[in-house]
């Protein structure tokens, strides 16, 4: 009895072992689900090694590997698939949601739609989404490096993003379309209007910026306050809207 012990243990041991060897990740390659566009799912591995970590370049493309075609942080090179906005239609990666649309940057001169991945950031019949953008020089820094780094912070914005049900497409949140948006709801619209949506230790400063170049989202004409609570007022149109 006390051999058959000694051989279970012996075989749980080992069988741990090959089991944490099939998951051991090299550095920079994460874990991922992919759902294509005829929504087939995938389990495998991003490859976001070093500077292709940087959100701005995953909201162009990404690099994924099969779950079956990588053992314990190795890969055939020719099992690599490079998926963009085109062709995929979401992700998940390190517990973050990005989603393929056709994006309108409100901010620029002329708002030509582009395919990009978005991150998602609250979902219902209006979804908050995020896309990043950057300047930067490309270098050798960790993503939490650059991002601590004063001078790459003032490269790489966030810029919000909405979507509602039956939209072609998802476009840049400014303060004229918000409106657009939540004109079925008088309550919210009457918060918004009200400033309700505001951080309060900063409502009587950025109540004044409305509208004006300085402290907003992108520093645009038209944009939201920089301190504007875009997500709860998302959250609590959605909430309202399944009532």
């Amino acid at each position: 009895m006390k051999k058959i012990n000694v051989l279970f243990v012996l075989m749980l041991l080992i069988g741990s072992r090959m089991m944490a060897q099939e998951t051991k990740l090299q550095e920079g390659h994460y874990q991922a689900i992919i759902t294509l566009n005829d929504g087939t799912t995938k389990e495998g591995i991003i490859l976001a090694s070093g500077y292709s970590l940087d959100p701005s370049v995953v909201s162009r493309e990404i690099t994924f590997v099969n779950k079956e075609d990588y053992s314990a942080g190795k890969f055939n090179r020719k099992a690599k698939q490079d998926y963009s906005p085109k062709n995929l239609k979401s992700f998940v990666i390190d517990g973050k949601t990005f989603e393929a649309h056709e994006f309108a940057d409100m901010s620029s001169r002329i708002p030509v739609p582009k395919p990009a991945f978005l991150e998602l950031i609250a979902n219902g019949k209006i979804k908050q989404l995020s896309l990043w953008k950057s300047e930067s020089i490309q270098d050798n820094r960790t993503v939490e490096e650059k991002l601590n780094d004063p001078k790459y912070n003032r490269s790489v914005v966030s810029l919000p993003a909405i979507f509602k049900e039956g939209d072609k497409r998802s476009r840049s949140a400014t303060k004229g379309n918000i409106e657009d948006y939540i004109q079925d709801n008088p309550e919210i619209l009457k918060k918004y209007k009200e400033g309700g949506y505001l951080l309060k230790d900063d409502a009587p400063k950025v109540l004044k910026a409305l509208g004006k170049m300085g402290d907003t989202i992108g520093g645009l004409t038209g944009s939201l306050p920089h301190n504007f609570d875009l997500k709860t007022l998302i959250t609590e149109y959605n909430a309202a809207s399944v009532k």
